[in-house]
């Protein structure tokens, strides 16, 4: 098959999922996207257009679409569905291939997972999406954390798509660093920096808060 390999791959087809896969693609990136549900699959196909899109029927067909380091973005409810997609992903995965958690995790499972996949040579990012639907589909904010060797990866294609961008910065294992641009409600860009540890948050700085996203949206690793 010399199908072109793709930059990203979305698992995870819902609402959230393939919208985020369209504002990708909207912004001239190309995205593979697997759902077991095909259905979904061949929604985001009919959606699609004359977009990079491809839906993939399998999990074998999705991984090896994508170009190495493999990107591959989860957008499936936080707990056992996270791990159990890593669990199929990994006889596909190779050592420098990345995985992007984009749902509301809890930030000791993606410490937990950071660590494991790691040991595996592979880089983990666990990200918050807000926005909702309007948001992924027109520009969500993303809030990345984890593996820092993973973020020039990806940071092409989250600060192309996001309503503002938000920057990983490095720490300690078991903490995640990072400021997060969002729009207060009276449309002027507000920066909170977060700071998560093992047993607490905290927000630090001002002009803004953790809540001034979009409405409707997850609060993602910093919750």
């Amino acid at each position: 098959n010399a199908m072109k390999k793709l930059e990203l791959g979305m698992v995870g087809l819902g609402v959230m999922g393939r919208n985020l896969v369209l504002n990708m693609a909207d912004h001239g990136h190309s995205v593979a996207g697997y759902d077991k549900d095909l259905s979904k699959v061949e929604a985001l196909q009919s959606e699609a257009g004359d977009r990079e899109i491809h839906g993939a029927k399998t999990m074998e067909e999705f991984v090896a679409s994508l170009h190495t380091p493999r990107a591959v973005m989860m957008l499936v409810p936080a707990g056992p569905p996270v791990d159990a997609v890593i669990h199929d992903l990994l006889p596909y995965l190779e050592e420098g291939d990345l995985i992007i958690d984009g749902g509301n995790s809890n930030y000791q499972d993606s410490i937990r997972r950071t660590q494991a996949l790691e040991a595996k040579g592979l880089r983990f990012i666990g990200t918050g999406v807000s926005g909702g639907e309007e948001g992924a589909r027109f520009g969500p904010s993303i809030m990345p954390g984890g593996n820092p060797d993973a973020w020039p990866h990806v940071k092409p294609i989250f600060q192309g798509i996001a309503a503002r961008t938000d920057y990983l910065i490095d720490g300690p294992r078991e903490m995640t660093i990072f400021l997060t641009a969002a729009k207060d409600n009276d449309g002027q860009q507000g920066r909170t920096l977060c700071v998560r540890t093992k047993d607490r948050g905290a927000d630090l700085g001002g002009g803004g808060s953790r809540g001034s996203g979009a409405p409707g949206g997850e609060e993602g690793d910093h919750a």
